[in-house]
């Protein structure tokens, strides 16, 4: 094998990646943000689980959150981690489902 290209990983495709030269100019000019991908699309792959006004409020304090079983029960059995969202919909980090003990452990915040 002489060369190797990756054309996507998860859900990002190759033409939506940047060299290092393009993003030290689009840096200088202002222009990077608006080609950032935001943390959980790149993670979509993650099961999504939404929390309720105080959970997403604990979740930021990074408290353990208990959930009924089913509120996870639409997940694969194996499945632990999980992206946490708030009722506005909004990023609040990755949790660990712990089965046993039926709460969600902080292990990403994002404030």
């Amino acid at each position: 094998m002489v060369r190797l290209i990756r054309t996507s990983t998860g859900n990002i495709r190759e033409d939506q990646c940047l060299t290092f030269e393009q993003i030290v100019q689009m840096k200088e000019d202002g222009s990077l943000q608006q080609h950032m991908i935001p943390m959980d699309i790149a993670i979509s792959h993650i099961p999504l689980i939404s929390l309720t006004d105080q959970e997403a409020v604990h979740s930021l304090q990074g408290k353990k959150i208990p959930l009924a079983a089913n509120r996870v029960a639409h997940a694969d059995a194996s499945q632990t981690i999980f992206r946490a969202y708030s009722p506005d919909e909004r990023f609040l980090g990755l949790f660990e489902w712990k089965s046993t003990s039926h709460v969600l452990v902080p292990a990403k915040v994002f404030l």
